[in-house]
């Protein structure tokens, strides 16, 4: 019922803070996954960071755009979290298969999938690393990857 990810990211220096109070823009996690691997798939795209005031979550793109009631960073079922030990930041998420893909579109063996990963020395974002693509530059699922499932 949900997609569990961690993940541990070493970075010399730690810059939680944007003028804009832009998670992406500063050292933070983006992921985002398709029901489909052709380019104008829709996606769902997230993002967390820990920011100076704490962990923040935001979902920047989503598949249920457009619908009725729908608001963009209210979600059914998820929990996040972000911690700093020394040059590591931890970074968790669970969020429900229904925030993610609409018409309850449940990924059974492989998920179509993209990470990024921002760097942020406090002087501005300094790029990025991306496992598959499709996020950091143009939105492009052809490049996500499939993950295997661990269920």
């Amino acid at each position: 019922n949900y997609l569990y990810l961690g993940a541990k990211v070493k970075d010399n220096i730690h810059c939680g803070y944007d003028e804009k109070d832009r998670i992406w823009a500063a050292d933070s996690i983006q992921f985002a996954v398709s029901d489909a691997r052709v380019g104008d798939a829709k996606i769902t795209e997230m993002g967390l960071g820990l920011m100076d005031d704490g962990a923040k979550f935001t979902r920047y793109i989503s598949q249920h755009t457009g619908e009725e009631g729908f608001d963009i960073n209210t979600f059914e079922d998820a929990e996040f979290a972000a911690s700093l030990d020394g040059d590591i930041t931890t970074y968790e998420f669970k969020i429900s298969w229904q925030d993610l893909f609409r018409n309850n579109f449940v990924p059974t063996d492989n998920l179509i999938f993209s990470i990024l990963v921002n760097d942020n020395d406090g002087a501005g974002r300094r790029g990025w690393m991306e496992y598959g693509g499709g996020i950091g530059g143009a939105k492009d699922t052809s490049k996500f990857l499939e993950i295997p499932l661990d269920k």
